[in-house]
């Protein structure tokens, strides 16, 4: 089995070559540039840039979003407390919604969840379709009486 030339590397040269790619990129140097300058390809340097992005900005985004979610917390404990003491509780009520609203989004337990629904239909296309007129007649049959009242 043919081994990847490039996990031969060191990890010291990798990570070096990776930080040295992303502070090009932030002195303003296009990827080919970099590409030329490291001596690699474009698509290794647009990794490089991408994985030392990741590895720097991931942790002070999941920081910030642990600290929004706790003082969320604190917040909605302060609103519980004025709605308990029935101070402002329309007021506490409403953003207490809101920010309920933005901790589900923050913390992503407003995704949307995909579904995988499977069915088996036992009958045949022309006994569903007999079904569905008699339950439009009876349907039909039932308003009229409920429009002409009792007989």
């Amino acid at each position: 089995m043919a081994r990847n030339p490039h996990s031969m590397k060191p990890k010291a040269e990798l990570t070096e070559r990776r930080l040295r790619a992303y502070e090009l990129s932030l002195m303003g140097w296009s990827q080919t540039e970099i590409a030329a300058e490291l001596g690699v390809s474009q698509a290794t340097v647009s990794n490089d840039i991408s994985a030392e992005s990741k590895s720097r900005i991931q942790p002070a985004a999941d920081e910030w979003r642990q600290q929004s979610a706790d003082r969320m917390r604190i917040g909605i404990k302060a609103l519980m407390k004025d709605i308990q003491a029935e101070q402002s509780v329309a007021r506490s009520v409403e953003v207490l919604s809101k920010v309920e609203e933005r901790l589900a989004k923050l913390l992503g337990l407003d995704a949307p969840l995909q579904q995988e629904i499977a069915a088996t239909v036992d009958a045949r296309p022309s006994e569903l379709l007999d079904r569905l007129a008699r339950a439009r007649q009876q349907v039909a049959e039932d308003e009229a009486r409920l429009r002409d009242g009792p007989a």
